[in-house]
């Protein structure tokens, strides 16, 4: 019997998990009412990032807003900010990106967040500074189940490399 690549939506995982759950503990009474709908948050911050739809907006605006500040100070300062001459480029590439990371990310300004207690002190000395280019990235963020994905990936490619020998990998080849 072969491998199977099954595709999901969110919604068709969430009420699978939920299906699983249900007549796994059918017999349980003391669930609580909540359960379902707690679960369906929870495999849905797990696969998207996001706990609702609510969040996701309250990340967008976040995001929005940070991008208004550091637009406000690209624009008082463009020769101190990398792609300051081109700042409609950067914009338009950063919210592709963010809509592409489904608002999962954060800013930094010269590797520091914006939440950051040190980027004040920081802006002071180096905006007006002739010479010194700041650098505002959005640095995309990934769900628990990217992570897993990812470090999943990484463990078997490293430990297939390493546990197999080139004698071995040729043999295997071959027999293909």
């Amino acid at each position: 019997m072969g491998k199977r690549i099954v595709r999901l939506t969110e919604s068709e995982l969430i009420n699978l998990v939920k299906r699983v759950v249900k007549e796994q503990y059918e017999s349980e009474p003391e669930m609580e009412e909540g359960f379902f709908g707690d679960l369906g948050r929870g495999v849905r911050k797990f696969a998207t990032g996001h706990e609702s739809s609510e969040d996701k907006e309250m990340k967008k605006e976040k995001l929005m807003d940070d991008l208004e500040y550091i637009t406000s100070l690209a624009e008082e300062h463009p020769d101190n900010f990398f792609m300051g001459d081109k700042w409609d480029r950067f914009i338009e590439r950063t919210k592709e990106r963010m809509e592409d990371n489904n608002y999962k990310g954060y800013f930094t300004i010269d590797q520091i967040e914006l939440d950051d207690s040190k980027l004040e002190g920081h802006l002071d000395k180096y905006l007006g500074k002739k010479g010194y280019k700041l650098v505002a990235m959005y640095n995309p963020g990934s769900s628990a189940l990217q992570q897993m994905g990812a470090g999943a990936s990484a463990g078997v490619k490293s430990g297939y490399s390493k546990t197999m020998s080139n004698e071995s990998r040729l043999r295997r080849n071959r027999l293909r």
